[in-house]
């Protein structure tokens, strides 16, 4: 699916060009609770990180940016890479990521045009998922 702009997630952009999917994002402005969020859709991947100066984004937090920058039947990933590859550029920060389809790694790749820096893209796709019922059961259990 090639991406279309993201009306969600206007009220919050505090940079980068109004109606992208890229861009920087301040959530509940003007509280203690306030995030910072920096969206991007490069290199086959969709990337949005969630900072806050005082403390790591909570579960429900994270779940309000999934909820404003992704479509809610997508699935998406926090990762713990490799120690050998790990990178840490702030204390309090995490990462939502998902990788694009063929199709909208071709769209972007045609916005950018002879200027593409990176080569040819390997097709990403879908996330793979283990089966729902390894987390728990899909009725709650009974209890007396």
């Amino acid at each position: 699916m090639i991406p279309a702009p993201n009306p969600r997630i206007e009220p919050y952009r505090i940079g980068g060009p109004v109606g992208s999917n890229s861009g920087a994002f301040i959530l509940n402005r003007g509280t203690d609770r306030q995030l910072k969020v920096i969206a991007s859709d490069g290199l086959g991947w969709d990337h949005v990180s969630v900072s806050s100066l005082t403390r790591t984004p909570t579960w429900k937090e994270m779940c309000l940016v999934k909820a404003l920058f992704f479509h809610a039947e997508e699935a998406v990933m926090q990762l713990h890479p490799k120690a050998s590859e790990y990178v840490n550029y702030h204390p309090n920060c995490l990462h939502l990521w998902r990788p694009q389809t063929e199709t909208e790694i071709a769209f972007i790749r045609a916005q950018w045009g002879e200027e593409w820096p990176w080569g040819d893209l390997a097709i990403q796709g879908m996330i793979p998922l283990p089966p729902s019922e390894l987390v728990g059961p899909k009725k709650p259990l009974l209890t007396t």
